[in-house]
């Protein structure tokens, strides 16, 4: 931020995870070391640094002037109140240490707005077509009929008991499903047996709300009262009954609301016992993120197939090998690789190397033909064809970076057991 009364203040934008190596994972612990604090909710380092709403809260922080400075890629800018800025990258990826850069030399969020709009200005300049469009006619949705007009809300008329004099506080006019008035929306919660207050600290009460607006965002800070959406009222007066709560209701709500519906959903929070409708099907596949030829090139995608076996419970049969990259030892390639030619029955063995070379690409590895390929992690021999091996390991010694031989057994016995298996058991040595 660019306060001059709190130099050190930063907002937080994004988290990444992805695409850091061992050897950048080391440099960053080295050039930290003893310089972590731990987070402790009660005190807060509200002079340095405002983390927003994450869904998870960290462990440890820095001061700024302590830390380091990387530089980050994504595929795109979108909205999330997950951080303070209100924005972040979509699949961020590490892409390097900037040790030409200290902390006061970072981007700015003025630097960072200016950007923004940069970009935002491309986009609208892309998007614009030869032609211009006609103007979209936009028609307000009215729930009331016209004659309500200004009638105050003591003398709206009760039609249906359906939220037993529950208390709500419409912050303002909802613009989901469609856009509704506060003025609207609260006469008819009162036609609906629902009682309106104008304070978020009404006991028991619903605040209706879309989006961050102040009065949102101190309710959520402040964590005393839960936020509701327009539709779980459209919803419930349509089906004349107050519909059970699901997650999906809540533009916002509390750990003791979650622990209250939870055991009426399912670990991705779908309700078990409300209907769905075609409209909300198709938002829920809308929301799914979408990854295209055009984004995500072969070396990403495998980097996030990678990533998501970093973050589960290790490989599984289909994604066994997807870090490895194999040079076969077959009879074959023996000669175009310096090496001697199989001195038993030449059909057999490329059979046998045939078989595990399927198991292998299935599961995600990359086979090279070549034993000088510098990418080479393992060269995958038959022990009953030795008569290179002592060729191939006189090679590999020279290499600075290790270079696993190993038997066809470990590819079949690794896919029998469904993970991957330890080299040490079929290293061939001789």
């Amino acid at each position: 931020m660019d306060d001059k009364q709190q130099p050190m203040k930063f907002w937080s934008f994004c988290k990444v995870g992805g695409g850091i190596s061992s050897s950048d994972l080391r440099q960053i612990l080295h050039l930290t070391d003893g310089k972590w604090h731990d987070w402790d909710p009660k005190r807060l380092p509200n002079e340095y640094m405002d983390i927003g709403h994450p869904k998870e809260l960290p462990d440890v922080w820095i001061k700024p002037s302590d830390s380091i400075v990387i530089e980050v890629k994504g595929t795109q800018l979108i909205t999330s109140n997950e951080f303070r800025t209100t924005q972040t990258l979509r699949f961020p990826r590490f892409k390097g240490l900037r040790s030409d850069k200290t902390w006061e030399d970072s981007m700015s969020y003025k630097e960072f707005g200016s950007i923004r709009k940069e970009v935002n200005k491309i986009d609208e300049k892309n998007s614009e077509r030869p032609k211009r469009k006609a103007a979209v006619k936009r028609t307000k949705v009215t729930l009331l009929e016209d004659s309500i007009g200004k009638v105050s809300l003591a003398n709206v008329a009760l039609k249906d008991d359906v939220f037993h004099k529950q208390p709500f506080y419409v912050v303002d006019d909802v613009t989901t499903p469609d856009f509704i008035s506060k003025r609207d929306l609260e006469v008819l919660i009162k036609e609906n047996g629902g009682t309106i207050t104008q304070s978020s600290s009404t006991p028991d009460v619903l605040v209706v709300a879309d989006r961050d607006l102040p009065t949102v965002v101190g309710v959520k800070k402040a964590k005393s009262a839960d936020v509701i959406k327009a539709h779980w009222i459209l919803e419930s007066v349509k089906k004349k009954r107050e519909l059970p709560f699901d997650l999906s209701d809540f533009y916002y709500c509390r750990e003791q609301t979650i622990a209250t519906i939870s055991a009426n959903s399912d670990e991705y929070g779908d309700s078990y016992i409300r209907e769905i409708t075609v409209n909300q099907l198709k938002q829920v596949m809308e929301d799914i993120p979408l990854i295209t030829n055009s984004s995500v090139d072969d070396v990403e995608l495998r980097d996030l197939l990678i990533d998501l076996i970093d973050i589960g419970s290790g490989p599984f049969k289909g994604l066994l090998f997807p870090r490895y990259h194999f040079y076969f030892d077959r009879p074959s390639l023996a000669m175009q690789n310096g090496l001697a030619q199989a001195q038993t029955d030449k059909k057999h063995i490329e059979d046998d190397f045939d078989f595990v070379q399927t198991y292998a690409e299935f599961n995600g590895a990359t086979v090279k033909p070549s034993l000088h390929d510098i990418s080479l992690t393992h060269i995958i021999v038959n022990v009953e064809d030795k008569n290179r091996i002592a060729a191939i390991r006189a090679l590999m010694m020279a290499r600075p970076k290790m270079v696993h031989i190993v038997d066809i057994s470990w590819i079949q016995q690794s896919w029998e057991e469904g993970t991957t298996l330890a080299v040490d058991k079929f290293v061939v040595n001789k």
